[in-house]
Order: structure tokens, then sequence, then C-alpha cells
């Protein structure tokens, strides 16, 4: 089976600053990415060029064997579903209109939407454990609430690639632990996920893989273990800290300074 999302040599400049630096990365089918880094080395902008909100100034990202340029916006949709770090809602949607506006790559021109589209965004209502805030305004919730709405949105869009950007940055402890374990859910159902995380320790246990993001380079991917070591957390983060095997992945504890 091809991958489903693959980034080749792609280099992305913001003006006059590069970005990204020959960013070569693949997201294979059933797997969930974890993309780490410190602040400000291009990770968001990478989510960006891999749902074509940003263009690569050089380097091709190809879906489903196709370069993205190829899609159409509506098709994209079906495929890709982005949660971004920040989202503004000017206007007091509910709850359930918010996760129903996932459906709308499915909907016809009108936008009528379908039984089966109420039926989808109900779901992912309850998959996310907020059917009880289905009749609230988004204007009323707390950060770490907005933030999972808008993952259920992303799920009720039925793609199969989810792109998230600090998806757990707004969440309690209880409800990190609930949203990377249905990340593994969505890996476990062939679909894949792309998630930025400054949670590095707590995403591990969702990763099957990590790239480290460093200078605007790929500095290392692959397996957890064999990424996350005393010297890549150094190079890449800057700290020092030993690395402990755990079953559910590597267990990173800072040394003294």
């Amino acid at each position: 089976m091809a991958s489903p999302l693959v980034l080749r040599g792609v280099e992305v400049a913001l003006g006059d600053r590069q970005v990204l630096r020959g960013i070569d990365l693949e997201l294979h089918p059933g797997e969930v990415l974890l993309l780490a880094g410190p602040n400000g080395v291009g990770k968001t902008t990478l989510l960006r060029a891999a749902c074509g909100l940003v263009s690569p100034s050089r380097g091709e990202v190809e879906l489903a064997g196709r370069p993205l340029r190829a899609w159409s916006r509506r098709a994209l949709a079906r495929e890709l579903a982005l949660v971004p770090q920040e989202t503004s809602v000017p206007f007091p949607f509910r709850v359930d209109e918010i996760v129903l506006m996932g459906r709308t790559p499915h909907q016809g021109w009108f936008g009528f939407e379908s039984a089966e589209d109420r039926r989808r965004a109900h779901e992912a209502l309850e998959r996310l454990a907020l059917l009880h805030l289905a009749d609230r305004s988004i204007l009323e919730l707390s950060g770490g609430e907005r933030q999972l709405v808008m993952v259920a949105r992303a799920m009720a869009q039925d793609a199969k690639i989810l792109l998230l950007d600090e998806a757990t940055a707004h969440l309690d402890l209880a409800r990190r632990l609930e949203l990377l374990a249905l990340l593994r859910e969505w890996a476990a159902e062939g679909r894949s996920a792309l998630a930025v995380s400054h949670d590095l320790a707590l995403s591990l246990r969702a990763a099957d893989r990590v790239a480290l993001l460093a200078e605007g380079r790929i500095h290392s991917q692959g397996a957890p273990a064999d990424v996350i070591t005393p010297e890549t957390l150094r190079h890449v983060f800057d700290i020092e800290a030993d690395v402990l095997s755990h079953p559910t992945g590597p267990l990173i504890v800072p040394r003294p300074s």
C-alpha cells in the first residue's frame, strides 16, 4: 500500500526566512507519527505545507501518489483534516453546529446536511465525550473544550489523515490521555495521524514513529525507542536527560541542573 502522505525535499520560505530545508517525510497507513522539536523550528509550517495551506518553494507534497497541487480543495478535504493550534470562532455557533461543519466536503453544492451527516457529527461528539456540550455556544467553552470540539469536527470530516497541531495543549491530564488513546484507535482503523506536540514525554505513548525537527530539518526519525536518546535530546532540545525503557514508550527523566 502506498504511503498516503509524502513530503519529498520540501523547502518553505516565509518572507526572507528559510523555515523548512529539504524535508523528507512519509506518513504510513495506520500509524501515528509524532513531530516534535523546539519552538520556532517549523513544525506548524510543515503541517501547513502538508495540507496545502503553504506552498513549498522547492520539493513536492504527494497525497495517495498524486501531487497535492493536483487535488481540488473539496477533494483534498475528504482526505485530510487539520486541527490547528488556534481556531477563532467569532460567532456563537452551537457545538453541534461546529462539528457538523466538518461534513461540508461531503455535502452537495447547496450545503444541505443529510441524515448521514448528522449521524457522523453525533458519533464524533460521542467519541470525544462532548454530547453534554452539544447545545452550548462555542464561545462559552474553555480553551480545552474548544480544542476537543475542533478535533470532533475533524473526525466528523471522515478524512483518512488527521493533522494535529498541539491538540493536547489546553487539556487536563485525563483528557490528554483520552485523546492519545483515541488517536491509537484512529490508527487501528487504518487511518493515519501526524501530530505536533511539545508534550513529548506523554505523546510518545501514542506514537508509532517520531520525527525530530531541528533548524528546519529532520534531525532524526524512526521508532521512539531508537530516536529518543540522551544524545538526540541534548542536540535537539539542549537538555540533559536520561531515557528509560517502558512498555508505553521511552520515559524522559531530566537530570538535575
